[in-house]
């Protein structure tokens, strides 16, 4: 299987050592989207997802971030926020 990957954005992060990166891949019988997460002095790592899947991910990770910034909030305030 000869996969292709056209990246669409890239992040670079923690001194411009890391990166992350996502796109098409194509050649892929199901996964159509990939995430790439490179760190400094590791082997990269690349997940391919269906458009369902990264959707529901991003989903849940910013559900997550989201969370985690109002329970600093609560923190903070001694309010809880609901």
């Amino acid at each position: 299987m000869q996969l292709q990957y056209d990246e669409v954005d890239s992040q670079l992060y923690a001194g411009n050592n890391c990166s992350f990166s996502s796109g098409r891949v194509t050649g892929h019988p199901v996964d159509t989207i990939y995430l790439r997460m490179e760190r400094d002095g590791e082997e990269p790592t690349i997940l391919h997802l269906r458009t369902d899947e990264a959707v529901r991910i991003a989903a849940l990770l910013c559900n997550a971030v989201w969370s985690q910034e109002v329970a600093k909030e609560e923190e903070k305030t001694g309010f809880a926020l609901e």
